[in-house]
């Protein structure tokens, strides 16, 4: 019987984010555009640490850098690290 390996479960960090906009919804903005956000660390997110842990689709590639709108006026450039992520077992 072969199982198609469609996704991943991964928990991945978002570094470089402004103190003001390290936060919960900011995470879930980014992580929207990447998979489905399946939880954050709200305790990380109050130590200045967004993570996330969402469903990576194997089949399409991930950009690490892009543009997130956080409000009518502002948008944010994010590069996501690969350094900081990690496969739930």
């Amino acid at each position: 019987m072969a199982v198609p390996l469609d996704f991943v479960w991964i928990w991945m960090e978002i570094e470089g984010l402004p103190v003001a906009l390290t936060t919960a919804t900011t995470a879930k903005l980014i992580e929207k555009t990447i998979g489905e956000m399946l939880q954050v660390d709200y305790p990380g997110i109050n130590k200045g640490v967004a993570r996330v842990r969402l469903t990576l689709p194997l089949n399409n590639p991930v950009r690490l850098e892009r543009c997130i709108r956080v409000s009518l006026e502002d948008v944010l450039l994010v590069n996501l690290s690969l350094r900081g992520c990690w496969v739930d077992a």
